[in-house]
């Protein structure tokens, strides 16, 4: 029998949805934004010293259903945000747990998978250019991020919260 506790997370279901539309159809291969913060380096000490600042974000995701939807999704511009909410779980040796991700941005790039190749698989890939992002697993948020807004909560440590009182 095998042994369950070695077992890795496997992610099951990826469904995305779009600005209040709902449910615009499946994704296929998603890359949520990294989470990186900007390094100066100390010339004195050798070392790098952590500026608190984010580097810009940005997401890829493949929508594999065709819905009109993702092309208004394209059209916003400026300071109009196309949001996107994914939705998946994952399986682990202890249980499933939900994963919810929301992006809000504007779509940088987007382009046709595969449409040479009839009987296979297409999808319309995006590149978002990321302003907010929100991450949550098992109902636990990881992630509460709006750049426009100077929120910047790790774990519900709210990071730039002196930052906003000084500048807001």
């Amino acid at each position: 029998m095998a042994d369950r506790s070695k077992l890795r997370a496997l992610l099951r279901g990826k469904n995305v949805f779009l600005d209040g539309i709902g449910m615009i159809g499946r994704t296929g291969e998603v890359e949520p934004p990294e989470v990186e913060f900007e390094q100066m380096e100390d010339g004195n000490m050798s070392r790098y010293v952590d500026t608190g600042l984010l580097k810009p974000m940005e997401c890829k995701l493949t929508v594999v259903d065709l819905h009109d939807a993702v092309f208004d999704a394209v059209g916003k511009r400026l300071r109009d945000l196309a949001t996107f909410v994914i939705k998946s779980s994952f399986a682990t040796a202890d249980g499933e747990k939900s994963v919810y991700f929301e992006i809000g941005g504007q779509v940088k790039k987007q382009s046709f998978d595969n449409l040479k190749d009839a009987g296979k698989e297409s999808g319309i890939p995006l590149e978002i250019s990321v302003v907010r992002y929100r991450l949550e697993i098992g109902g636990q948020e990881i992630y509460e991020i709006d750049t426009d807004e100077q929120i910047c909560k790790i774990r519900g440590t709210d990071h730039y919260a002196t930052l906003r009182q000084h500048t807001m």
